[in-house]
């Protein structure tokens, strides 16, 4: 989460939905946001992923923003963030996303990431927010919140087609069942059916 005092302004940034280049542009001059730390409620440490609104901000008017990002795009997002970092753990061999995504997908010691929808992330912290934010055209809308040019880095790898990716009837029906609907229905996305 990303707080602007002088603003009151506060942005939530659920994983995989821009966070780092939120957090690496916008903590520092000239927006001089403040990255905020807190309790995670899945692995019982500080994180930089938090998503509690303070009480006193509701109270003071801070105008809280989350944002969101198409669910079957940001599990790509996390499939690539993850095949990216286990080449840089020792022991450890990438799972493929055609052969073996689904055995990966429902182990039970998976990162929470995984697991867990933005909507799912927004009720386990109990956070209030005002407005969205999306992914989608996230430069141009941060960059209308704060009144400034926003310029955020360059995207880590290239535009995700999705049906490149949801070809398996059986990976995209365990999308659905286990990520994808529930921020469809609360955020406005289309859902992607199985044919």
């Amino acid at each position: 989460m990303i707080y602007f005092p002088e603003r009151r302004i506060a942005i939530i940034t659920p994983p995989h939905t821009a966070s780092g280049s939120l957090h690496k542009t916008l903590c520092r001059h000239p927006f001089d946001g403040i990255w905020v730390h807190g309790p995670d409620p899945y692995i019982g440490a500080i994180d930089h992923h938090y998503a509690g609104v303070q009480n006193s901000w509701v109270t003071e008017g801070v105008k809280t923003y989350l944002v969101v990002r198409n669910p079957y795009d940001r599990m790509i997002g996390l499939y690539l963030h993850y095949s990216h970092w286990v080449n840089e753990i020792p022991d450890r061999t990438l799972v493929s996303w055609d052969d073996n995504f689904l055995e990966f997908a429902s182990t039970t010691d998976l990162h929470w990431i995984f697991s867990k929808t933005i909507s799912q992330i927004i009720k386990d912290y109990d956070a209030k927010y005002d407005e969205i934010i999306r992914y989608e055209n996230i430069q141009e809308e941060v960059s209308k919140i704060l009144g400034e040019n926003v310029v955020l880095p360059e995207k880590y790898h290239d535009f995700n087609i999705l049906e490149e990716w949801y070809g398996s009837a059986d990976i995209l029906g365990y999308i659905n069942e286990n990520w994808a609907i529930e921020d469809c229905e609360e955020f406005g996305y289309e859902q992607i059916m199985v044919q």
